[in-house]
């Protein structure tokens, strides 16, 4: 006989597929875990252990499993962590030789012996250097920005046609049209004061940053034109206020109002007072550089050129240090470059490479190789991404495909890598040292590995290594972190049905709420359709039982907490007087009336001894008390029943209240004014009998339908049949002062 492990539990759930082939003696993890959560979410005892173990003492203490396992979705969810996953899935920077982490990976000895010698570097082979790699830039002798005018490359209707346009997206074309019904917008906006002004002492400071320009040695590059526009242009930041006397104005506005489509994204728009000479810009909030596009978009309206524009902003992010790292250009121009679609920037990469006169500019240089690396390296690094995450965890690839595919990406940008094939031993090592540290509760080893892994995982500080260390551990726990998502979404759901998106917004819901992109670098869509193959996978060779006729609630291994209710409310026998109190409402009222007034001639309602207008009085006071206790009566019933039946009787009680108080306002208000019109037209006496029956009559049938939504079927808990009519009968004596 195989050996197993046994585990007792209600409620059968698909089979967990392992990517990887395990022995019979392995118990499943996720299983294991989501064994003790349902135990303790239902109070019960839980027994996991080896078949040995129900003959053999030794066995019971050596392969019972005692205490839950330590959570890999858990560890992942840890905020240091995660920040170290999110650096390494998003890292393009490996350092070319070893960052020196060796004393970091001998501190993980007990997790896996000799780190440090597996993943020892190797220097790459000679070899041409690859198109992509990246391009290690170097300064001229001379800040020479503007030799040439490089934006007529990117223009193919010549430089000035868009001129004078405002700071917009570098790549995309725009139009005139498009820059004025724009800034109409703003200015409609403006007037309606909907626009955030910058204050003062803010575009002082970004006066200061722009006043780095104004050092003739640090700027030569730059035209005396543009020189004394910047001047201008500090001058009025540095004596900038709050009012409306300032000589520039600055206001920010949503990032919606400065688009009109998806190829047309505006950063900043201007608009010149003739009269005073006032200068007013308008950015989007969302701008990644403020000072940066403020210079530009002063510049664009004092008449300069883009490629005018571009080198002043270029100069003043080099004297402020502001030049990215990597690409030594400003960040707002890196910012455009990356939010360009591959087919727009292979359009703006081709007019950049036809033109020659940009060749020798710096700044075009550096954005011609920021676009090639755009096009040729970021696909790549997205498709690793890609196979890193779904394609392994749905079980399409291997481990020696996984760390062969990211060792070649490696080699190609130059960097000294490990040795293949011990990489693919570390990895496939990795993934069963975890699953026993989780197993065996080994908190210490865990929490060691996660001060490793936020160590390494630091920007400009990962070689190769760090890199094929980092993809086996966050491998291991996603795919042992999937098996819980995938456990906890069948849970909550035991029979899905055939949309794949359900699965992903339970998992959403239930078990990694909005971060699925941080803890499997993938889209929760994705995520979905990878846990509805395995149940589906599993459901076509294990069919599900069909859902029962009438059931509603969706079918949950977590059973949800019900009010306390009575079985047997509903079954109480009724005495035979409270079936035929109904009567008091108006059948034993109406039958005393119509005896009395026949016998002796004095009823409940009218007697014989009163005159035509008395009678026409009472009459017409009954008509109007029930037209008026029908809209009353309405009014309560239509909300007080919902209440009753939801059992918040708190909220059923002032609901009625309130109604009751407001209808008996409106008869008294409207039976005063009839009194008013009756005494003038009929009477005095006309008038009192007219309010006396009113009133009472009102009150009567108004408390009648406030009483009729108190009832229950088959209960009499405040029905209206029972106390309310039994009070009805019991009173009756009262109306025989009617008599008097």
């Amino acid at each position: 006989m195989p050996h197993s492990f046994w585990n007792i539990l209600p409620l059968k759930i698909p089979e967990i597929s392992i990517l990887t082939p395990i022995s019979w003696g392995i118990v499943q993890y996720a299983v294991v875990q989501r064994s003790f959560n349902w135990c303790r979410f239902n109070s019960t005892l839980v027994w996991i252990g080896h078949e040995a173990a129900l003959t053999d003492a030794d066995s019971a203490a050596a392969l019972t499993v005692a205490e839950k396992p330590l959570g890999a979705l858990m560890w992942m969810k840890h905020d240091d962590n995660m920040k170290a996953h999110d650096v390494w899935r998003a890292n393009d920077q490996i350092s070319q030789t070893s960052c020196g982490h060796e004393a970091l990976y001998e501190s993980l000895h007990e997790f896996v012996p000799d780190l440090a010698a597996r993943l020892s570097l190797l220097p790459p082979p000679e070899k041409k250097q690859h198109a992509g790699a990246l391009v290690q830039f170097q300064q001229p002798a001379v800040n020479d920005y503007g030799q040439t005018n490089p934006l007529t490359a990117v223009l193919s209707t010549g430089v000035d046609s868009w001129d004078g346009l405002g700071c917009y997206q570098l790549g995309l074309e725009v139009t005139p049209k498009a820059f004025s019904d724009l800034l109409q917008g703003q200015r409609n906006l403006q007037d309606l004061e909907l626009l955030q002004r910058i204050p003062g002492e803010e575009l002082h400071s970004y006066g200061e940053q722009i006043a780095v320009l104004l050092n003739r040695q640090t700027s030569n590059s730059i035209k005396p034109a543009t020189f004394q526009a910047i001047s201008e242009l500090v001058g009025f930041l540095r004596t900038g206020n709050d009012d409306d006397s300032s000589r520039i104005q600055v206001y920010s506005g949503l990032h919606s109002g400065f688009q009109t489509d998806a190829e047309t994204q505006f950063w900043g728009f201007y608009d010149v007072d003739n009269r005073s000479g006032v200068v007013t810009l308008y950015l989007s909030n969302k701008t990644p550089d403020r000072a940066g596009t403020i210079l530009h978009t002063f510049l664009s309206s004092r008449g300069h050129s883009r490629s005018d524009c571009f080198i002043a902003e270029l100069a003043m992010a080099e004297q402020n240090d502001l030049l990215s790292e990597m690409w030594q250009l400003p960040p707002r121009i890196v910012h455009d470059v990356k939010q360009l679609s591959p087919a727009e920037t292979i359009l703006f990469l081709r007019r950049l490479v036809l033109s020659k006169r940009g060749d020798d500019s710096v700044f075009w240089a550096r954005v011609r190789t920021l676009c090639e690396y755009q096009l040729i390296e970021v696909p790549t690094l997205t498709q690793l991404r890609e196979m890193n995450s779904v394609v392994y965890l749905r079980g399409e690839v291997s481990a020696e495909t996984v760390i062969n595919a990211r060792i070649a990406w490696l080699d190609e940008r130059g960097c000294w890598i490990p040795d293949p094939s011990a990489a693919v031993a570390l990895f496939k090592e990795v993934d069963t040292r975890l699953y026993e540290i989780l197993m065996n509760g080994n908190s210490e080893a865990l929490a060691q590995l996660g001060v490793v892994m936020q160590t390494i995982m630091q920007e400009n500080r990962i070689d190769a290594g760090a890199d094929i260390f980092a993809l086996a551990v966050f491998s291991a726990f996603r795919k042992l972190a999937l098996d819980e998502v995938y456990l906890e979404v069948l849970d909550r759901n035991v029979l899905p049905n055939h949309a794949t998106d359900q699965a992903g917004c339970f998992a959403e819901h239930f078990g990694l709420g909005s971060r699925c992109d941080s803890f499997f670098d993938m889209t929760p869509r994705v995520l979905g359709r990878i846990i509805s193959d395995r149940y589906r996978a599993y459901y076509m060779e294990f069919q599900p039982p069909q859902r029962e006729e009438g059931f509603t609630e969706l079918p949950t291994a977590y059973a949800p907490m019900q009010v306390d209710i009575d079985p047997a409310d509903g079954q109480e026998v009724m005495a035979w007087y409270h079936r035929i109190t109904f009567l008091g409402i108006f059948a034993v009222p109406a039958l005393i009336d119509i005896m009395l007034l026949t016998t002796i001639g004095r009823g409940l309602y009218l007697t014989t001894f009163m005159t035509s207008a008395e009678k026409t009085m009472a009459t017409t006071a009954l008509m109007l008390a029930l037209l008026v206790c029908g809209a009353a009566g309405s009014w309560i019933s239509s909300g007080g029943s919902y209440y009753f039946y939801a059992n918040a009787f708190p909220a059923m009680n002032m609901f009625v209240l309130t109604r009751f108080v407001a209808g008996v306002a409106f008869a008294l208000v409207g039976g005063l004014g009839g009194m008013a019109g009756i005494m003038v037209v009929k009477g005095v006496t006309a008038g009192l009998v007219f309010i006396f029956y009113f009133g009472m009559l009102t009150t009567y049938l108004l408390t009648l339908s406030t009483l009729s939504i108190y009832q229950l079927p088959g209960s009499r808990f405040q029905s209206v049949s029972t106390p309310g009519s039994a009070t009805t009968t019991f009173t009756l004596p009262c109306f025989h002062l009617s008599i008097i």
